[in-house]
């Protein structure tokens, strides 16, 4: 009689393992989990759909086969699988998490739990295994991790002192590099109040913007103050502060601050020029008082003096020229021609002079018909030559009518002068695009200058080689360069000898009106 039941037991256990439906009725439901079984050998014994859409074999590939092929070949040569079915076996349940395999190869990171399957008189029938993906929490775990060392690092690392406060001003985190730029390590200042490192003078100030980010948090404040190192020297900083929550919903402030000291010495150094630069400027404004003085005195104590010669001169020629000789005639004319022209050079010297500090009153100018102006004052000087100018129309600019006047004046009187020895005469004002800029210009075919000299052409009493056949005192162009800088502009020459000159001035951009 014993003997079939033993060979009726065996014939059971040579069966695969059975489950009863009322246990596992539930496990075609959990989509999202690979629920399996496996006989005590480690063979896969039943498959849900979970399983199946997680691995990705259907049940008849899968039934029969060793479980070991859901893991990795390192895993594999390592024992992974067996030593997990061994501490099962004796633990009754265990939890691991590493790499799985999909049918394709493809891997994922898995949380599995092992649990030994006993019958009613507690024999070991086999394991339950549920299998769970977890790549995603895995990943953003990762992403939280790479995340909270790269400001771990930023924080460590960051040259810029770094500080979290509390509502009560209270440090609660120092940047280590911060600490170190004002003597501490980060454990001697956090649990202080941050008042411990600002300046008497400037504590009621940074306190007073501390409690006004707590009342208005998200809004960026900053503040310059001085701040106090362990040694007690003192540091300009920069503050960038701001209220934000932490994790667990609390209102702190992040404050960061940069060494500006270099700056604050910057911006004190600049303050000791402006004042420098003021008080050279009064000094300066004394001198011209004082020049503008010196030009009235010489136009009283110089001209009157000459003035008196030349009449003296006139008188003697008028009432007594006919008893004297030719020679001593001559004599009295030339020194009553000096006088004049000594008068004349008074005259420009002084205009000069007042164009330095005159500033310029801007009305609309009609520079064409200015130029035309001066060109027939100027002809009268000599009537009988023949010139061709050429005056383009319509050109006006907001300047200074009077002082306008003199530019033309002496720049059409200049190509007047140089073109004397030419036989057909060409003198030009127009405008030209000289690097989208509007530039008037005067143009003559005259005698010209070597282009060395053009830069000498507008400093006083400096005049080009050849110049002394024309009759001038030097400061011509000079004041035509004195008048277009009052004017925001610029004036420049270009010549060539034998081949005339052109002069170019511009005037500010608000002042060109064409």
């Amino acid at each position: 009689m014993s003997t079939p039941n033993i060979d009726l037991e065996k014939a059971r256990l040579a069966q695969p393992l059975k489950i009863k439906d009322e246990q596992f009725r539930h496990v075609e439901r959990f989509k999202d989990f690979a629920i399996y079984t496996l006989d005590i050998k480690g063979n896969v014994q039943s498959w849900n759909a979970g399983a199946e859409h997680m691995k990705g074999y259907r049940v008849e590939e899968i039934v029969g086969k060793h479980f070991s092929c859901f893991y990795t070949e390192e895993d594999r040569s390592a024992g992974k699988p067996e030593d997990l079915l061994k501490i099962a076996t004796a633990k009754g349940q265990i939890t691991d998490e590493g790499w799985q395999v999909h049918k394709d190869g493809s891997r994922f990171w898995a949380e599995v739990i092992f649990t030994t399957l006993r019958d009613e008189r507690g024999k070991m029938l086999g394991f339950s295994k549920v299998t769970r993906d977890i790549s995603g929490r895995t990943d953003a775990e990762e992403a939280l991790r790479v995340s909270e060392e790269y400001y771990r690092t930023l924080f460590t690392n960051n040259p810029s002192m770094i500080f979290t406060l509390n509502a009560e001003l209270t440090m609660l985190l120092v940047s280590p590099l911060g600490a170190s730029f004002l003597g501490y390590i980060p454990a001697e200042l956090e649990s202080q109040s941050i008042q411990i490192l600002i300046h008497e003078d400037d504590r009621f100030s940074v306190a007073e913007q501390l409690r006004w980010c707590l009342k208005n948090p998200n809004q960026v404040h900053r503040l310059q103050f001085q701040t106090v190192r362990k040694n007690g020297s003192r540091v300009w900083v920069l503050e960038i502060a701001q209220g934000v929550y932490d994790i667990h919903g609390s209102l702190n402030i992040l404050v960061v601050c940069q060494d500006i000291s270099d700056l604050k010495q910057a911006e004190v150094e600049i303050q000791r020029l402006n004042a420098e630069i003021a008080t050279r400027a009064a000094e300066l404004e004394v001198s011209n008082k004082e020049l503008e003085t010196f030009n009235f005195t010489v136009a009283h104590d110089l001209r009157q003096p000459l003035n008196v010669i030349s009449l003296i001169c006139q008188k003697i020629i008028m009432l007594h020229g006919t008893d004297r000789p030719e020679e001593s005639r001559a004599d009295l004319e030339s020194i009553r021609q000096v006088t004049l022209r000594m008068d004349k050079l008074i005259g420009a010297l002084l205009n000069f002079s007042r164009i330095g500090y005159v500033e310029p009153l801007r009305v609309e100018t009609d520079l064409s018909r200015m130029a035309h102006e001066a060109i027939a004052e100027i002809t009268l000087t000599e009537p009988e030559r023949q010139v061709d100018f050429r005056i383009a129309d319509g050109l006006k600019a907001y300047a200074d009518a009077s002082l306008l006047r003199l530019v033309l004046d002496n720049l059409l009187g200049n190509a007047w002068k140089y073109t004397s020895e030419q036989e057909k005469v060409v003198i030009e004002f127009g405008v030209a695009d000289i690097d989208g800029v509007s530039a008037y210009f005067v143009r003559d075919n005259g005698s010209g200058f070597v282009k060395e000299g053009a830069d000498r052409l507008f400093v006083p009493f400096q005049r080009l080689p050849g110049a002394e056949k024309v009759i001038g005192f030097g400061i011509g162009l000079a004041t035509v360069e004195r008048i277009i800088r009052r004017h925001g502009g610029r004036v420049w020459a270009e010549s060539e000898l034998g081949k005339g000159a052109t002069v170019y001035f511009t005037m500010s951009a608000q002042d060109v009106t064409l």
